[in-house]
């Protein structure tokens, strides 16, 4: 179990169940404590007849991997926007399959578009990766506009002793950093032969 509450933001992905029937949401605005709006992003005629008070349970997932679940209930709809009451008493849980090490890497960010060979792609643009793992990391640039589920290519190097590599990833989750930056955590496609090794041994003792 870990902290009893998550932190929503602007277009944050959300999951519901409403009368056992999934859905997939995009958070809209919030008032903390008081109404969360939601935009579904698909609908089954079984909405049209949920009213008020109508039991939902909500899941969200946060850039460190943790999927926070509770209950909440209908407000008000006008379809495809839900008005929930602000859910509190969420409980967490980490689905992540390896522990995210803070780091400091700058990193080049290349276009992901398929059919291009990511040393090759053109570069978009550069940013730093603030935490790393086997898995997946997370990126502070000042690049907007990436959407979950669409990909891009990291272009870095762990350390002066490390070659160049080049990531291919899908943007998993967002929100907004300082400076008018965004946070992107990312989940890696796949990762070079040999270079799992040499990432496992640049975390057990990270340079940042």
């Amino acid at each position: 179990m870990t902290e009893s509450q998550p932190t929503f933001n602007e277009g944050s992905v959300v999951f519901l169940k409403i009368a056992e029937r999934s859905y997939k949401g995009i958070v809209q605005s919030f008032d903390s404590w008081r109404h969360l709006t939601l935009r579904l992003t698909k609908l089954d005629n079984s909405l049209v007849y949920k009213g008020t008070g109508e039991k939902v349970t909500i899941t969200c997932i946060n850039d460190e991997g943790i999927a926070f679940t509770g209950e909440t209930s209908l407000m008000k709809k006008n379809l495809p926007t839900l008005v929930l009451h602000y859910p509190d008493n969420m409980e967490g849980k980490s689905i992540r399959k390896h522990d995210r090490i803070k780091v400091s890497v700058w990193t080049s960010i290349r276009d992901g578009k398929l059919g291009v060979k990511p040393e090759e792609a053109p570069i978009l643009g550069d940013g730093t990766l603030v935490d790393l793992s086997p898995g997946g990391a997370c990126v502070l640039t000042e690049i907007k506009g990436f959407n979950i589920g669409q990909g891009f290519v990291l272009d870095f190097q762990l350390n002066d002793d490390s070659s160049q590599v080049q990531l291919p990833c899908l943007v998993r989750n967002s929100r907004p950093g300082p400076y008018n930056c965004i946070y992107y955590g990312v989940e890696f496609i796949s990762l070079p032969e040999g270079f799992r090794d040499q990432l496992e041994a640049f975390l057990a003792h990270p340079v940042s």
